[in-house]
């Protein structure tokens, strides 16, 4: 986190984009993609984010620096609407097929949607599905399926599947997911 957002409280959108190092089009591309509206106070012509917006920027900030992270599967995990609304659902199950790594992400936000907590091992049966039909996840996504904030090494054992780093799925990693048969 970028520093204790409590004080950050009324930060302009010059001192947003100085503190992620963006510029103007980045910025309003993560601002948009959020959802965010800052308010102006009155008297003010400049628009103020809040802490709690600015919370949620450092969360995207952090994400994004991670190994191969978009803002799509940020705003998945956070549940932000869907990433093309414009276009309906039905674009965004289109994309998904076409991104098998987006399809696990995007099937396990609509399981949760639907049924929260109703099957406990449901990443469990995603991790299988992704071993059966030989799928290599990235970073982010592997990292959510075993219910883990990092990924270190070249291999993990977890859930009863051996997880091994092997090349690159765009600019992130890319693991493949193996039973272990022990």
């Amino acid at each position: 986190m970028k520093a204790i957002t409590a004080e950050l409280d009324g930060l302009s959108i010059e001192q947003l984009m100085e503190r992620y190092d963006l510029g103007k089009t980045q910025f309003y591309e993560r601002k948009n993609r959020l959802k965010l509206e800052f308010d102006k106070p009155k008297g003010s012509k400049k628009a103020i984010a809040s802490s709690a917006q600015i919370q949620l920027l450092d969360e995207l900030d952090d994400y994004l620096k991670l190994d191969g992270t978009t803002i799509d599967q940020f705003c998945i995990m956070k549940r932000i609407d869907e990433p093309s609304e414009q276009f309906g659902e039905l674009s965004t199950y289109t994309q998904s097929l076409s991104d098998p790594s987006l399809a696990i992400l995007t099937l396990f936000d609509r399981m949760t949607r639907i049924m929260p907590n109703s099957d406990p091992i449901g990443h469990i049966r995603l991790l299988d599905e992704a071993c059966e039909k030989g799928w290599r996840l990235s970073t982010p996504e592997l990292a959510q399926l075993l219910q883990l904030r990092t990924l270190r090494g070249n291999e993990i054992r977890r859930y009863g599947f051996i997880c091994i780093r092997q090349g690159k799925n765009g600019t992130t990693s890319a693991w493949k997911i193996q039973r272990d048969d022990l």
